[in-house]
């Protein structure tokens, strides 16, 4: 065969090649989109905070169900021409409807109009919906749909949160705080997230987290090996997708911005309860008083000094019997 000859044929194969993949274009154009809602009676897991999910293979399909247990497709699908998009839909009650009304592809994404209806009296458990489309793989070509997920994707960059709980109960809070700081600086990737402080539960300590296992057993051995009875240990490991150690990592690089609350608890200070609530707020110079969910007395500071929370709590001891208090709590929040 000689080399005018080989050169024709290549152009021809190639200009079959371009006409199958226009073809399959123009089909793939008028294909149908199998779009639908799914209630499910289970909830989501937890520790994934992405909600859109791609499926591109059975393999895919299979790590999905392992972990949203409640989920299965009414059929089967070939999974080498469609790809299935899932976005997952919490909602506040039960009695939501949630409507999936059409798909829209984009060049820079796929996108679901979704629409929920809710009955004026409304159940209060919540809600777990599956949002599933089937779109045929030729209307996905030069369509950016890198927003979803395939779930191996998502699995694989879970990570470890390691919690950590400092007991200071023999020390006074300024001198624990700047023994806490002081080896968090030291150990370095590790936050100080809060204080907190209960009569009831008999509970002073600090509370810091890491995804470092290596700083986490660094920043327990400085604080164990000290004399002053200070205790730190590791309160819980628990898996977290890359959205919360994102969180971790910009909080890290942030100013910190603490303030803090004192709740008080007491049937004689039953929310605000004037003008009793209001003389025991004046008297604590608070800066926002509010009530939480069962009504107890919250008192809310922004100006951060270690000298003045030790007095208002000083206070707060010496007037217990007055105020009949049976219960104080103090928490402390080095971010907001």
């Amino acid at each position: 065969m000689n080399k005018k000859v080989k050169i024709l044929l290549a152009i021809t194969v190639l200009e079959m090649i371009i006409a199958g993949i226009i073809i399959y274009i123009i089909i793939g154009r008028n294909l149908p989109i199998e779009h639908f809602a799914m209630k499910t009676s289970g909830s989501f897991d937890g520790t994934i905070k992405n909600t859109k999910f791609r499926i591109t293979s059975n393999d895919d399909l299979n790590e999905f169900c392992k972990r949203y247990k409640g989920f299965s497709l009414p059929k089967g699908y070939d999974l080498f021409s469609n790809t299935i998009f899932i976005q997952t839909k919490t909602c506040g009650s039960g009695s939501t409807e949630v409507v999936f009304d059409r798909v829209n592809i984009y060049n820079n994404g796929v996108v679901f109009d979704i629409s929920t209806n809710t009955p004026s009296i409304a159940t209060m458990d919540m809600a777990y919906w599956y949002l599933v489309a089937v779109i045929p793989n030729a209307k996905l070509i030069g369509v950016d749909v890198s927003e979803w997920e395939t779930p191996t994707e998502v699995y694989n960059s879970l990570k470890n949160e390691y919690s950590i709980k400092v007991d200071c109960k023999k020390l006074e809070l300024k001198e624990s705080l700047n023994i806490v700081k002081e080896a968090v600086n030291e150990t370095g990737n590790i936050i100080l997230d809060n204080y907190y402080y209960s009569y009831s539960k008999n509970i002073n300590a600090f509370y810091l987290t890491t995804y470092d296992e290596g700083k986490c057993n660094e920043f327990i051995k400085r604080i164990n090996k000290q004399s002053n009875g200070m205790k730190a240990e590791i309160l819980s490991v628990e898996e977290k997708d890359k959205t919360e150690y994102y969180k971790f990592k910009e909080k890290l690089n942030k100013d910190r911005t603490p303030y803090y609350f004192f709740l008080l608890r007491s049937e004689k200070l039953y929310g605000y309860n004037p003008p009793y609530g209001y003389e025991i707020a004046q008297m604590l110079e608070h800066e926002k008083i509010t009530t939480n969910e069962y009504g107890w007395l919250q008192l809310h500071f922004y100006d951060f000094n270690i000298d003045k929370i030790e007095s208002k709590l000083d206070t707060i001891i010496q007037h217990k019997e007055e105020w009949k208090l049976y219960d104080y709590d103090l928490n402390i929040y080095f971010y907001r």
